[in-house]
């Protein structure tokens, strides 16, 4: 998709993608807003309860006399890219690019020394009709953002 969102980006005229989320238009999440809030970054305190994708949604709760009221689309989304742009980390995002391999190597430092880093290798998912690029690089650790969140 080349943005940050993963499953809560939703777009249903776009059906015919190489890459999809399978988010639905009223997807909401099973947890609560503390429980979805990355640990060292809360969602803000005037969200609901409960996120989700929908419009507001009020539900009844089985044997009591309140109801819990879900989140937006735009809110998950916007805590999503508020989170990025506050740790800093959206300049290392490669976006419609696919690891092609990742594995761990030694650096020998010295005669007693060794460093542990990951040798990437990735492709630009490139046109739709072809691949793109092939590149290699070393790093000192690796994230894997399989589409939850990212």
């Amino acid at each position: 998709l080349g943005e940050i969102g993963g499953i809560w980006v939703y777009r249903p005229e776009e059906v015919d993608m190489r890459v999809h989320s399978s988010c639905y238009e009223h997807l909401k999440t099973n947890t609560f807003r503390d429980q979805t809030a990355f640990s060292d970054y809360p969602m803000p305190p005037d969200y609901p309860n409960f996120p989700s994708i929908s419009k507001y949604v009020f539900a009844p709760v089985p044997h009591c006399s309140f109801y819990l009221a879900y989140l937006i689309l735009k809110q998950i989304l916007a805590y999503l890219n508020a989170y990025t742009d506050h740790f800093g980390v959206r300049k290392f995002i490669r976006f419609h690019t696919k690891v092609v391999k990742a594995e761990p190597i030694r650096k020998e430092e010295g005669e007693d020394e060794s460093t542990l880093v990951w040798r990437v290798t990735t492709q630009s998912m490139g046109s739709e009709k072809g691949e793109g690029d092939i590149e290699t690089g070393e790093y000192d650790g690796v994230v894997v953002a399989n589409g939850k969140h990212t």
